[in-house]
């Protein structure tokens, strides 16, 4: 009987964090996503660090000069965030 409470516990918590990710922005995602791709050419011409750093570089310009600046967009500190949030997940998966 316990571990029918146990797994309707996790199968709650799985929902849970599905139901968040579900609330994501397209915005943030499609950040995410587009940077994700960008990086892989990024470090495979200019390494791990240097690839990085100008990822994080290209994604902060976009912000101030597209967004800001050109008032092309909405100038969104968090679509900065998600958009270098594949970096440290790249080296996670480097790590592992």
């Amino acid at each position: 009987m316990e571990s029918c409470a146990c797994e309707f516990k996790r199968n709650v918590c799985v929902l849970n964090a599905i139901s968040k990710m579900n609330n994501i922005d397209k915005d943030k995602l499609l950040h995410f996503f587009w940077n994700a791709i960008l990086l892989m050419p990024l470090v495979a011409l200019f390494g791990n660090l240097w690839g990085c750093v100008l990822l994080a570089f290209i994604g902060a310009a976009k912000e101030i000069v597209h967004d800001l600046i050109m008032k092309k967009g909405n100038c969104d500190f968090m679509d900065f965030v998600w958009g270098v949030l594949p970096i440290p997940m790249y080296f996670v998966y480097n790590l592992i």
